[in-house]
């Protein structure tokens, strides 16, 4: 895996300006940043459902996924599939003879999978939990996969930086994980705090929150969780253009927080 410095794609989003994206269609404002953003996906998703959600895709698009993350996998290894929703990736890669343990953060996916599961006859393992908190063991897992802009539900930095950190912990030494997010080409009529980065926009009826994330902020990202071993791509995947996060934890340990360096003593 090549370090970000040398392997990080020109973003035009991360180059916009407000002024830019206001130009575009994308409706800049203040929003309100009080609610937590695990309460706000439960809360999200409980009103949307999993018949709503899988509508919002098609068999299609899932094939387009899983033929750019086939190559990514190995079978011999246990994967993580991190917010995965009502088993649109678990199931049909468990059919396929991969190792696979979904969680997700919503009881009602998580029920949608387990029923997707039997009907499909295929056995991965689902569990109801948060990505910023893992209920596994450390080493758990060879790899982990988070899709489907799961990771932009998360609105704050420090949010954020304890996924990372949970998702290093549960790696094997040697593990990589891989994280696609949405970029702002995707949304309509979204309104976007300058401040915060958080974006709201309406789905199916519902307003649903997430977080613009650019190049800057996954770089900053790496740095504030001292993870040197990543990249980050802006590529098509799945069908469709999106900002690409992969990292590896270290061999041996657990990446921690750099301290900040201090200018030598004059």
């Amino acid at each position: 895996m090549r370090h970000a410095g040398r392997d990080l794609r020109s973003s035009r989003a991360g180059r916009r300006s407000n002024g830019e994206l206001a130009d575009r269609g994308v409706i800049v404002a203040e929003l309100d940043d009080t609610m937590d953003s695990g309460q706000t996906s439960r809360t999200f998703y409980a009103a949307l459902g999993a018949s709503a959600l899988a509508g919002r895709t098609s068999d299609e698009k899932t094939r387009w996924v899983l033929q750019d993350l086939e190559p990514l996998l190995q079978k011999e290894k246990r994967w993580l599939d991190v917010g995965c929703g009502y088993g649109r990736l678990a199931v049909p890669l468990a059919s396929r003879g991969y190792q696979v343990t979904g969680i997700d953060i919503s009881p009602n996916l998580i029920g949608a999978a387990r029923a997707y599961a039997r009907e499909q006859r295929a056995s991965p393992a689902f569990d109801v939990g948060d990505m910023r908190e893992l209920p596994y063991p450390s080493g758990s897992f060879g790899g982990i996969y988070c899709l489907w802009a799961a990771f932009n539900e998360l609105t704050t930095r420090k949010d954020q930086r304890l996924a990372i950190r949970s998702m290093l912990r549960v790696l094997e030494s040697g593990g990589s994980a891989f994280l696609d997010l949405a970029t702002y080409r995707e949304a309509s009529a979204v309104r976007i705090d300058r401040r915060t980065r958080r974006v709201r926009m309406e789905v199916s009826g519902l307003t649903h929150q997430a977080y613009l994330h650019d190049r800057q902020t996954l770089v900053r990202l790496m740095e504030d969780c001292g993870v040197d071993d990543y990249s980050v791509r802006l590529k098509a995947f799945g069908g469709r253009q999106r900002l690409l996060l992969t990292f590896a934890r270290s061999e041996g340990r657990v990446a921690r927080r750099r301290p900040p360096v201090r200018p030598p003593p004059r």
